[in-house]
């Protein structure tokens, strides 16, 4: 299904609903183990996200710089360190999710986001006093950042070509671009990095 087609279902359940949908289709096709309510969690957080305005935390910086978002958690109240703690968290789900790509063409990896995310849950899950949802995020991240880029590549993968397609399986080893190739009549063969 592409965006377009998307587009009615969208206006009519909410953008919530509608990344709902497409992440529980990703878990099908990955085996990633989700729990309902952190499916729940990061639908709400990608319906939050529609504006990539809102993931940049600093005025003219591109990628935000989490490790001083984190700084100021940590010094700051107990609101303030939650609010700023769960926009540390969500902001590397997003980057490393749906921007994996513009991660690694830049001196950071993404490595870096994903401590990060899950530092922030971690710290976020020690600020109350029964387990909640923030530790299956901290513990599940890397997990949950893949699934949010196997949703994103479900909408990016029907602009690529065959090339890019067999490049992207290469180099991520994405289900929905294997699928894609499957389609078209090309099985690849398994292989690691740039190999292919």
């Amino acid at each position: 299904m592409s965006f377009e087609n998307s587009k009615l279902s969208i206006e009519s359940k909410g953008l919530k609903f509608f990344f709902e949908a497409h992440l529980s289709q990703a878990v099908s096709r990955t085996n990633i183990e989700v729990s309902p309510l952190a499916l729940d969690y990061v639908s709400s957080v990608l319906a939050q996200f529609h504006e990539t305005a809102k993931l940049f935390v600093q005025s003219g910086v591109r990628l935000p710089v989490l490790s001083d978002l984190l700084a100021k958690a940590l010094e700051a109240d107990l609101y303030r360190r939650i609010v700023l703690l769960r926009q540390l968290g969500d902001t590397s789900l997003m980057v490393s999710g749906f921007f994996p790509e513009a991660v690694s063409k830049r001196t950071l990896n993404l490595s870096y986001f994903y401590e990060m995310g899950g530092i922030a849950y971690s710290h976020l899950s020690g600020l109350t006093d029964s387990q909640n949802i923030y530790d299956e995020l901290s513990e599940s991240f890397v997990s949950l950042a893949r699934l949010i880029t196997e949703v994103s590549n479900h909408f990016k993968l029907d602009q690529l070509s065959i090339h890019e397609l067999l490049e992207l399986y290469a180099q991520s080893g994405s289900e929905v671009a294997l699928d894609r190739l499957k389609r078209a009549g090309i099985v690849p063969l398994k292989t690691t990095g740039k190999d292919f």
